[in-house]
């Protein structure tokens, strides 16, 4: 299958694309409307969903190494046990999406909306960057997040307990009495290897 027929195919209503196969061909799914699509198990390497329409979509265990997704609209999508390593999510709204296992090492995060309760419990973001992005009340939950980069990030209620935050990079995170307070620490690996409770 090629991305002209799953569009064509999805503007029929078909909404089920589970176990598709897309990663032979160069696809440009940008700016596309597919909200609600089911991609369980789809293999997407390096297919482009910059600016597309992705609310509630079903990406649950899928391949999306090398994808970008720059700006998309992934609202309430869900991308547990994903492959997300590489992926260039700058800019994209993950508010209430469910990342749970998902591995998104090196990934780019910078910009990224991943407030509102967005789940990432044991999700691996070994080395993402997180510039400017918004964790206010994201579950973080036993992440990994080893040399991950915070600039300016805000963490306002973020959940971190049993995150690792070895050698994460905090310098200019927004961090005030406020926020910090509003973190949950529990059993954390702070930055400098002391653990963290609250």
């Amino acid at each position: 299958m090629d991305a002209e027929e799953l569009l064509r195919r999805y503007a029929t209503g078909e909404r089920d694309f589970s176990g598709v196969n897309l990663s032979r061909w160069l696809h440009n799914l940008s700016n596309t409307n597919l909200r609600g699509i089911i991609l369980v198990g789809a293999n997407l390497h390096s297919a482009d969903f910059d600016g597309a329409d992705l609310e509630g979509a079903d990406f649950s265990k899928a391949i999306l190494d090398n994808a970008t997704m720059v700006g998309a609209n992934l609202v309430e999508a869900i991308l547990e046990k994903s492959n997300l390593c590489e992926v260039d999510l700058s800019g994209a709204d993950l508010s209430r999406a469910i990342m749970r296992k998902a591995f998104m090492i090196e990934s780019g995060l910078d910009g990224a909306d991943l407030s509102r309760r967005a789940d990432l419990r044991d999700a691996n973001l070994q080395s993402a960057g997180l510039d400017d992005a918004i964790l206010i009340e994201a579950n973080l939950r036993g992440c990994t997040l080893i040399n991950t980069v915070f600039r300016q990030a805000d963490l306002n209620g973020a959940d971190l307990s049993n995150t690792n935050l070895a050698g994460a990079n905090l310098s200019k995170a927004d961090l005030t009495d406020t926020n910090l307070d509003g973190c949950f620490f529990c059993n954390t690996i702070m930055p400098d290897g002391s653990i963290g409770n609250n």
